[in-house]
């Protein structure tokens, strides 16, 4: 199979890094937004730097890896087939059955009944969290032995289908937008030709903007959020608190897009959520940042389960000054300029993107790469708003994927999918 062919370079993490963050700081423009700041040419080396520290590791690591004949992938192995894929499902279920009972519904409902729920009050600490990642693992399994197929399987559509529903019912924009972008990695991946990902490509575009307008639908609804959903913008120029006084006079341009945003709710929303991170990283490159309680203190403290962290010494959950107490994302790089200050964050992050591009390499001959490098990408994707490397998704996805991918096709003869 040819991974270096059609859409897949583009899945490149330093590809899919580079293609958003070029977006979202063209983007962004004070002249738009009353409260954000004036761009900091530190945030753009920054990036800049992570991007040539990724491209360069790359090119070492493929001038001085000595290069070795090996076989693509099998396809015949039992977790591609449709009885391992119904068993794993069934157990998620089980576990997902739990969860409702325990938390006592889903958000989807609690917000069409009108109840005072929301859905961050839905889940069971770090169980919720692990099993969040066994349903994305479960939809990349069924995704390349779908697309892979030379029929249609419709069992594995159907599962995947339903995981889908699942992730929509818990009115999580975020975690929906993680896990669509898991199945799109995953499909794109293995696609035999360019006709078959471009079609599963389109179909998961539709899939994740209508899932993502549904979510923001049913969540306007909710008596919590009336008002910031209803009319984002007005809300967020609203913000005379945090006003920039020394924002630029804005342009036709800027004018034009100011009134779409006053028109469309849809519009405001896409535009705050690419731009308000890096207003908030624009901010902390002003100011004199507060030292963290340890070094690592603020990338690793998510790694801890969250069961026992209110055990611990407390998280400062915005370690990086906010232009607006509404927009509280600072990025993937948020964490480690709170740790490390901004020459520190752009070598970690490099260095990230350097790991991912490696799984990528590794994805033409590894089963085990193919299933951890969906998670890749869409942490690549998400760069702009948060950082899910430093959570316990990443290790037990990883877990998910060697436990899959090495330990189980060692004692299970392969099976014709």
């Amino acid at each position: 199979m040819g991974y270096r062919k059609y859409l897949t370079v583009l899945m490149r993490p330093d590809a899919a890094f580079a293609a958003i963050w070029v977006l979202v700081l063209a983007i962004y423009s004070p002249a738009i937004v009353n409260f954000f700041p004036e761009p900091n040419t530190t945030i753009f080396l920054m990036v800049a730097g992570s991007i040539a520290i990724a491209a360069g590791g790359s090119f070492l690591l493929e001038r001085f890896t000595p290069s070795a004949v090996a076989a693509p992938p099998p396809t015949d192995l039992v977790i591609f087939s449709t009885p391992f894929i119904l068993a794993v499902f069934a157990v998620w279920t089980a576990g997902f059955a739990l969860i409702i009972a325990y938390s006592g519904g889903l958000p989807v409902f609690w917000s069409i009944e009108g109840l005072d729920r929301y859905y961050y009050d839905y889940g069971v600490p770090t169980f919720s969290g692990a099993w969040n990642t066994l349903r994305i693992v479960i939809s990349i399994l069924a995704t390349i032995a779908l697309v892979r197929s030379s029929s249609f399987r419709w069992v594995l559509a159907l599962i995947i289908a339903l995981l889908t529903l699942t992730v929509v019912a818990e009115i999580n924009r975020g975690g929906y937008v993680l896990y669509c972008l898991n199945v799109v990695a995953a499909g794109a991946l293995v696609a035999p030709s360019f006709k078959r990902q471009v079609a599963w490509v389109a179909v998961l575009a539709i899939a994740t903007l209508g899932g993502i307008y549904g979510i923001g639908s049913v969540r306007s609804i909710d008596a919590k959020a009336t008002v910031a959903i209803a009319a984002p913008f007005e809300v967020a120029q609203g913000a005379t608190d945090t006003t920039n006084p020394t924002a630029a006079q804005p342009t036709a341009a800027t004018k034009a897009v100011r009134d779409l945003m006053e028109k469309s709710a849809a519009v405001s929303w896409v535009y705050l959520y690419l731009t308000t991170p890096i207003a908030n990283l624009h901010l902390a490159a002003n100011e004199t940042l507060k030292a963290a309680p340890f070094p690592g203190f603020y990338s690793l403290y998510p790694f801890l389960p969250s069961v026992i962290r209110p055990d611990l010494l407390p998280e400062d959950r915005y370690p990086l000054p906010l232009a607006s107490l509404a927009y509280t994302m600072s990025s993937g790089y948020g964490t480690y300029i709170a740790d490390f200050g901004f020459a520190g964050a752009s070598v970690i992050m490099g260095l990230q993107l350097l790991l991912g591009i490696w799984v990528f390499k590794l994805a033409r001959y590894h089963v085990w790469a193919q299933i951890l490098f969906p998670m890749f990408f869409a942490i690549s994707m998400l760069s702009f708003f948060t950082n899910y490397f430093v959570t316990l998704l990443t290790p037990f996805h990883m877990a998910l994927a060697v436990l899959l991918g090495v330990i189980i096709p060692r004692f299970w003869s392969p099976k014709q999918a």
